[in-house]
Protein backbone atom coordinates (compact mmCIF):
# COMPACT_ATOMS: atom_id res chain seq x y z
CA UNK A 1 0.00 0.00 0.00
CA UNK A 2 2.80 2.42 0.91
CA UNK A 3 4.63 1.91 -2.39
CA UNK A 4 1.40 2.22 -4.37
CA UNK A 5 0.60 5.40 -2.47
CA UNK A 6 4.07 6.79 -3.11
CA UNK A 7 3.64 6.23 -6.86
CA UNK A 8 0.36 8.14 -6.63
CA UNK A 9 2.15 10.95 -4.77
CA UNK A 10 4.86 11.03 -7.42
CA UNK A 11 2.34 11.32 -10.26
CA UNK A 12 0.45 14.10 -8.50
CA UNK A 13 3.71 15.84 -7.59
CA UNK A 14 4.92 15.92 -11.19
CA UNK A 15 1.55 17.25 -12.36
CA UNK A 16 1.55 19.92 -9.63
CA UNK A 17 5.10 21.09 -10.21
CA UNK A 18 5.19 21.28 -14.02
CA UNK A 19 1.62 22.36 -14.84
CA UNK A 20 2.26 26.11 -14.80
CA UNK A 21 5.32 25.83 -17.02
CA UNK A 22 3.49 23.75 -19.61
CA UNK A 23 0.50 26.08 -19.40
CA UNK A 24 2.85 28.95 -20.13
CA UNK A 25 4.14 27.15 -23.22
CA UNK A 26 0.74 26.13 -24.57
CA UNK A 27 -1.64 28.94 -23.61
CA UNK A 28 0.12 31.97 -25.12
CA UNK A 29 -0.46 33.80 -21.84
CA UNK A 30 -4.27 33.63 -21.85
CA UNK A 31 -5.56 34.57 -18.39
CA UNK A 32 -8.21 31.84 -18.14
CA UNK A 33 -5.57 29.13 -18.44
CA UNK A 34 -3.39 30.77 -15.78
CA UNK A 35 -6.24 30.63 -13.25
CA UNK A 36 -6.62 26.92 -13.88
CA UNK A 37 -2.88 26.34 -13.61
CA UNK A 38 -2.78 27.99 -10.19
CA UNK A 39 -5.47 25.64 -8.86
CA UNK A 40 -4.08 22.39 -10.30
CA UNK A 41 -1.42 21.74 -7.59
CA UNK A 42 -4.06 22.01 -4.85
CA UNK A 43 -6.52 19.80 -6.72
CA UNK A 44 -3.81 17.24 -7.48
CA UNK A 45 -2.86 17.05 -3.80
CA UNK A 46 -6.50 16.68 -2.80
CA UNK A 47 -6.83 13.69 -5.11
CA UNK A 48 -4.21 11.90 -3.02
CA UNK A 49 -6.76 11.81 -0.20
CA UNK A 50 -9.45 10.75 -2.66
CA UNK A 51 -7.26 7.81 -3.75
CA UNK A 52 -6.63 6.82 -0.12
CA UNK A 53 -10.34 7.08 0.69
CA UNK A 54 -11.26 4.90 -2.30
CA UNK A 55 -8.74 2.29 -1.18
CA UNK A 56 -10.29 2.07 2.30
CA UNK A 57 -13.82 2.03 0.88
CA UNK A 58 -13.05 -1.23 -0.94
CA UNK A 59 -12.84 -2.90 2.47
CA UNK A 60 -16.57 -2.21 2.93
CA UNK A 61 -17.33 -3.87 -0.39
CA UNK A 62 -15.17 -6.91 0.37
CA UNK A 63 -16.71 -7.37 3.82
CA UNK A 64 -20.23 -6.61 2.53
CA UNK A 65 -20.59 -3.67 4.91
CA UNK A 66 -21.67 -1.21 2.24
CA UNK A 67 -23.68 0.82 4.76
CA UNK A 68 -20.34 2.26 5.94
CA UNK A 69 -19.61 3.30 2.35
CA UNK A 70 -22.92 5.17 2.26
CA UNK A 71 -22.28 6.77 5.67
CA UNK A 72 -18.84 8.07 4.66
CA UNK A 73 -20.20 9.40 1.37
CA UNK A 74 -23.14 11.20 3.00
CA UNK A 75 -20.87 12.78 5.62
CA UNK A 76 -18.49 13.95 2.90
CA UNK A 77 -21.27 15.42 0.76
CA UNK A 78 -22.93 17.26 3.67
CA UNK A 79 -19.58 18.58 4.93
CA UNK A 80 -18.63 19.74 1.44
CA UNK A 81 -21.93 21.58 0.97
CA UNK A 82 -21.66 23.23 4.37
CA UNK A 83 -18.06 24.32 3.81
CA UNK A 84 -18.93 25.64 0.36
CA UNK A 85 -21.56 27.93 1.91
CA UNK A 86 -19.00 29.16 4.44
CA UNK A 87 -15.85 29.45 2.32
CA UNK A 88 -16.95 30.38 -1.20
CA UNK A 89 -18.41 33.81 -0.28
CA UNK A 90 -15.10 34.75 1.37
CA UNK A 91 -12.52 33.02 -0.83
CA UNK A 92 -14.29 32.27 -4.12
CA UNK A 93 -12.95 29.34 -6.11
CA UNK A 94 -10.15 28.81 -3.59
CA UNK A 95 -12.82 28.30 -0.95
CA UNK A 96 -14.41 25.61 -3.10
CA UNK A 97 -11.07 23.83 -3.47
CA UNK A 98 -10.45 24.07 0.28
CA UNK A 99 -13.94 22.70 1.02
CA UNK A 100 -13.32 19.73 -1.26
CA UNK A 101 -9.91 19.09 0.30
CA UNK A 102 -11.22 19.18 3.88
CA UNK A 103 -14.13 16.93 2.93
CA UNK A 104 -11.89 14.28 1.36
CA UNK A 105 -9.50 14.43 4.33
CA UNK A 106 -12.36 13.85 6.77
CA UNK A 107 -13.78 11.06 4.59
CA UNK A 108 -10.37 9.39 4.47
CA UNK A 109 -9.99 9.50 8.25
CA UNK A 110 -13.49 8.10 8.82
CA UNK A 111 -13.18 5.35 6.18
CA UNK A 112 -9.75 4.38 7.56
CA UNK A 113 -11.13 4.17 11.10
CA UNK A 114 -14.15 2.08 10.09
CA UNK A 115 -12.11 -0.16 7.76
CA UNK A 116 -9.60 -0.91 10.52
CA UNK A 117 -12.41 -2.12 12.76
CA UNK A 118 -13.52 -4.56 10.07
CA UNK A 119 -10.12 -5.73 8.79
CA UNK A 120 -7.08 -4.81 10.86
CA UNK A 121 -4.12 -3.82 8.67
CA UNK A 122 -0.86 -2.46 10.05
CA UNK A 123 -0.31 0.41 7.63
CA UNK A 124 3.06 2.16 7.73
CA UNK A 125 1.55 5.41 9.01
CA UNK A 126 4.92 7.00 9.81
CA UNK A 127 6.18 6.55 6.24
CA UNK A 128 2.85 7.63 4.78
CA UNK A 129 2.81 10.83 6.85
CA UNK A 130 6.43 11.62 5.90
CA UNK A 131 5.61 11.11 2.22
CA UNK A 132 2.51 13.31 2.55
CA UNK A 133 4.46 16.14 4.21
CA UNK A 134 7.47 15.92 1.87
CA UNK A 135 5.18 15.93 -1.17
CA UNK A 136 3.38 19.03 0.16
CA UNK A 137 6.73 20.77 0.76
CA UNK A 138 7.96 20.07 -2.79
CA UNK A 139 4.65 21.28 -4.25
CA UNK A 140 4.85 24.46 -2.15
CA UNK A 141 8.43 25.09 -3.34
CA UNK A 142 7.30 24.52 -6.91
CA UNK A 143 4.50 27.04 -6.51
CA UNK A 144 6.90 29.58 -4.99
CA UNK A 145 9.08 29.31 -8.10
CA UNK A 146 6.25 30.30 -10.45
CA UNK A 147 7.30 33.94 -10.42
CA UNK A 148 10.63 33.40 -12.17
CA UNK A 149 11.16 33.16 -15.94
CA UNK A 150 10.33 29.99 -17.86
CA UNK A 151 13.71 28.27 -18.41
CA UNK A 152 15.08 28.78 -14.87
CA UNK A 153 11.68 27.69 -13.55
CA UNK A 154 11.77 24.46 -15.57
CA UNK A 155 15.32 23.76 -14.38
CA UNK A 156 14.46 24.45 -10.74
CA UNK A 157 11.32 22.32 -10.84
CA UNK A 158 13.21 19.46 -12.48
CA UNK A 159 15.74 19.66 -9.64
CA UNK A 160 12.89 19.61 -7.11
CA UNK A 161 11.40 16.44 -8.60
CA UNK A 162 14.80 14.73 -8.75
CA UNK A 163 15.52 15.79 -5.16
CA UNK A 164 12.22 14.27 -4.07
CA UNK A 165 13.07 11.00 -5.83
CA UNK A 166 16.50 10.89 -4.17
CA UNK A 167 14.96 11.66 -0.76
CA UNK A 168 12.41 8.86 -1.12
CA UNK A 169 15.02 6.41 -2.39
CA UNK A 170 17.54 7.10 0.39
CA UNK A 171 15.30 7.68 3.40
CA UNK A 172 11.85 6.17 2.75
CA UNK A 173 12.18 3.08 0.56
CA UNK A 174 13.45 0.00 2.40
CA UNK A 175 16.29 -2.22 1.15
CA UNK A 176 13.95 -4.99 -0.15
CA UNK A 177 11.92 -2.33 -1.98
CA UNK A 178 15.11 -0.93 -3.53
CA UNK A 179 16.10 -4.37 -4.75
CA UNK A 180 12.61 -4.91 -6.17
CA UNK A 181 12.80 -1.50 -7.88
CA UNK A 182 16.23 -2.28 -9.37
CA UNK A 183 14.90 -5.61 -10.63
CA UNK A 184 11.90 -3.94 -12.26
CA UNK A 185 14.12 -1.30 -13.88
CA UNK A 186 16.52 -3.96 -15.19
CA UNK A 187 13.64 -5.92 -16.70
CA UNK A 188 12.22 -2.76 -18.27
CA UNK A 189 15.65 -1.86 -19.65
CA UNK A 190 16.11 -5.33 -21.18
CA UNK A 191 12.62 -5.18 -22.71
CA UNK A 192 13.32 -1.78 -24.27
CA UNK A 193 16.70 -2.92 -25.63
CA UNK A 194 15.12 -6.08 -27.11
CA UNK A 195 12.42 -3.99 -28.77
CA UNK A 196 14.99 -1.58 -30.21
CA UNK A 197 17.19 -4.35 -31.59
CA UNK A 198 14.14 -6.08 -33.04
CA UNK A 199 13.39 -2.94 -35.03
Amino acid sequence: FTVLLWLTFLRQLVISVVVKSFTNLLSNGELAYWTTAILVPFIAYIFIFKAMNNYFLYVFLLTKKTKHHATVTVIGVLLNIGLNFILIPKFGIYGAVAATGISYLVMTIISYSKAQKLVRVDYELRRIIIILISCAVIIALGISANGISLLPRLLLKSILILSYLVFIYLFIITRPEREMLRGSLNKASKTIKSALFAC
